[in-house]
């Protein structure tokens, strides 16, 4: 479990988000063996914290008038 130290990391950033915790800990263990292939294993655990940086959304409203006059937003 040596190879899951990033789940502590994961759980101080993320102490709201519980199913997003479990989720990643369940993949996690799933797919740990791939951590410790000795030649790829860093490449994996490496694509696998990429993984689980969720993405960000940036949302903001463009308000515009149409030929007619009316405002939409």
């Amino acid at each position: 479990m040596a190879n899951l130290d990033f789940l502590n990391d994961l759980r101080a950033k993320y102490p709201h988000q519980p199913v997003f915790l479990q989720a990643v800990e369940e993949m996690a263990i799933a797919v740990e063996p791939l951590f410790d292939d000795r030649e790829n294993g860093a490449f994996y655990k490496a694509a696998f914290l990429y993984l689980t940086e969720p993405e960000r959304i940036i949302s903001f409203h463009v308000p515009w008038q149409d030929d007619e006059g009316n405002l939409h937003v």
